[in-house]
């Protein structure tokens, strides 16, 4: 009792409302237990006063049950039924109170969870759309390689080929020179001796072989002879070595 006056004194003199409704609820409690039902019920009407000012239900509870308990031990059955009726009424408040807060954390909760779905699939989102990227990168790169790659194949047989046709132009200039040179030495140098042979025969001496004249003739052919034999021989060397180049 002596602590709770105490108490009660500090507060008041500090103005402290929030600690004076629990301090009239602990002295009007006290008056209760010692049948001091006035006195307690006027501590218990100034704590039920404060709580409802300041909010305070679990005060405000316990202040309305005390007080219908004082009123009940005085004989003032109207009053500890209003009471408790009051009581019965914060009861239900803070009970719908406390369910209230129970929904709202629930919602909370389910709202959380409803971002952190929504942000973990945009992660996944993000994450898909950066291994695409990622992915269409190496595609892109793989496709550089192999068209670059292509290029230079088809560059060096481009080369290549070109390098054939102009061997393959050279030769075939090789074997017209030849040709050209042949038909050139048959032209020249075959028909000057031919020519040359048809016209001493055309002087010897059918009907005297021992004519003198016959015996130049002979000579001036098979000079003329060995003449085109060289020439010929100058022919066939030009056509084998053309044969030959005509097989690589």
């Amino acid at each position: 009792m002596e602590c709770a006056k105490s108490a009660l004194k500090l507060a008041e003199e500090n103005h402290n409302n929030d600690l004076l409704s629990g301090i009239y609820t602990t002295l009007g409690l006290v008056y209760l237990k010692r049948g001091e039902f006035q006195q307690a019920i006027a501590f218990l009407q100034n704590a039920l006063s404060l709580s409802q000012s300041n909010g305070e239900l679990d005060i405000e509870q316990n202040a309305l049950t005390a007080l219908s308990d004082a009123y009940e031990k005085l004989n003032q059955p109207e009053k500890a039924l209003k009471t408790y009726r009051d009581y019965i009424s914060v009861r239900d408040s803070v009970h719908g109170i406390d369910k209230a807060n129970y929904l709202v954390r629930i919602d909370l909760e389910y709202e959380k969870q409803k971002q952190t779905a929504a942000f973990n699939e945009k992660i996944q989102r993000q994450r898909i759309y950066t291994y695409t990227g990622f992915a269409g990168a190496v595609m892109v790169l793989l496709l550089s390689f192999f068209i670059y790659r292509s290029y230079n194949t088809a560059k060096k047989y481009n080369e290549l080929l070109s390098k054939e046709q102009e061997r393959q132009l050279a030769h075939i200039e090789a074997q017209d020179n030849v040709l050209t040179d042949i038909a050139h030495t048959q032209a020249h140098f075959v028909r000057g001796p031919v020519a040359t042979i048809l016209g001493l025969i055309q002087f010897f001496n059918y009907e005297d072989p021992t004519d003198p004249i016959n015996k130049e003739i002979m000579a001036g052919v098979a000079a003329t002879t060995e003449k085109l034999d060289n020439v010929v021989k100058d022919i066939v060397i030009k056509e084998n070595k053309l044969r030959r180049e005509t097989k690589k």
